[in-house]
């Protein structure tokens, strides 16, 4: 399912933003939609498992690089490598 900036209004500690993210851990990706989420920890990231979108991901837990998908908007990438 997509979220929106509706979605985020309804939890004020959420905010949406337009930007696409790769996700990698151990060989296998996910492109995913980025959803700043304040009671996630600096350093941590929360991708949700059991959904065809991360089925790719090989484990629950572990670190996770993440790098900004280019968009015709946004057409640098950077990336952070988190929980290594």
């Amino acid at each position: 399912p997509e979220r929106s900036a509706s979605d985020a209004s309804e939890r004020p500690y959420m905010r949406a933003f337009r930007d696409r993210v790769e996700a990698a851990m151990d060989g296998g990706k996910a492109t995913l939609d980025c959803l700043l989420d304040e009671t996630v920890a600096d350093g941590c990231v929360r991708i949700a498992a059991a959904h065809a979108s991360t089925a790719a991901l090989p484990s629950l837990f572990g670190g996770v690089a993440i790098t900004k998908v280019a968009t015709a908007a946004a057409p640098s990438s950077a990336a952070v490598t988190v929980g290594e």
